[in-house]
């Protein structure tokens, strides 16, 4: 049986692991940024089980945790430039290797959006890495669109 819940104390160990999948990914393609370590503690996951505006989906099936979606629900406060808003930001999504294209990451992310919407959300922004073609091409085809994009000249 699947179902998609909140991130609870016990499902540290396959978080952590996901993560790490996703910090191994960065070393890997932006070794100049990112170092190549352990990272994600158990005081960093409490933190974020414990915040008030950050929060863990999961996806689990046979109690089996296959992929997770972090975010945070912001608010842009308006100035003499841009209009207030509120937004659900997506620090990440990821999904173990064995289970990607099972349309896991879609049904994290409509949830993401189910929740951005019921909190009265503007939109849903993320952040994706050029290099990471195969996390571009699935944003656009949940239906995402390019927001920004950031350009840099490495010296």
């Amino acid at each position: 049986m699947k179902k998609i819940r909140f991130v609870e104390e016990k499902d540290f160990k396959y978080i952590k692991a996901l993560m790490q999948s996703v910090h191994n990914l960065h070393s890997k393609n932006r070794s100049d940024i990112y170092k190549d370590n352990d990272v994600f503690y158990k005081n960093e996951f409490m933190d974020i089980i414990n915040s008030n505006n950050k929060n863990i989906l999961v996806y689990e099936e046979n109690s089996d945790i296959k992929g997770c979606l972090l975010y945070s629900i912001k608010q842009q406060e308006e100035d003499g430039y841009i209009y207030s808003r509120k937004y659900l930001y997506i620090d990440m999504i990821v999904v173990n290797k064995d289970e990607v294209r099972k349309n896991i990451g879609k049904e994290l992310y409509f949830e993401a959006k189910r929740i951005a919407m019921e909190n009265n959300c503007k939109s849903i922004d993320l952040n994706v890495w050029g290099f990471n073609k195969t996390a571009i091409e699935f944003y656009k085809k949940i239906g995402m669109s390019i927001k920004t994009i950031k350009f840099e000249d490495i010296l």
